[in-house]
């Protein structure tokens, strides 16, 4: 019994330790994290264009606008959406969650472990 603990406590520390911290007020005031990208959608769909096998097949589904984030050292403006798409069977495979930095009209695929927002939504 006593394992199972420590083994579950251990488990949830190496979770905690992956996950990002919010961003202070001096980062999110201060922070390079470029122009406000209003062009976020259009930018998701290319990148996909370039990836997909029938990119004219696919459903596109925004979480909300671009917020204020940082990714490792980078910062930039997290985009967070799914998407379904068919495949080479011709069949749609299924929604898939994807998170996008985007910054100078740059944009980058997260890998899920990327430090939010502080309680702020102001632009």
């Amino acid at each position: 019994m006593k394992t199972r603990t420590i083994l579950t406590i251990i488990i949830a520390l190496l979770i905690l330790s992956c996950a990002g911290k919010p961003l202070t007020y001096e980062e999110y005031n201060t922070g390079d994290f470029g122009p406000y990208p209003y062009n976020y959608e259009e930018l998701v769909k290319d990148y996909f264009n370039q990836r997909l096998y029938d990119p004219y097949s696919a459903v596109y589904d925004f979480f909300g606008p671009p917020e204020k984030a940082k990714d490792g050292n980078k910062y930039g403006w997290k985009v967070q959406m799914r998407i379904n798409a068919k495949n080479r069977m011709g069949g749609y495979v299924g929604y898939q969650l994807n998170h996008f930095m985007i910054k100078n009209n740059d944009i980058w695929l997260c890998d899920g472990f990327y430090t939010g927002l502080m309680n702020s939504r102001s632009r």
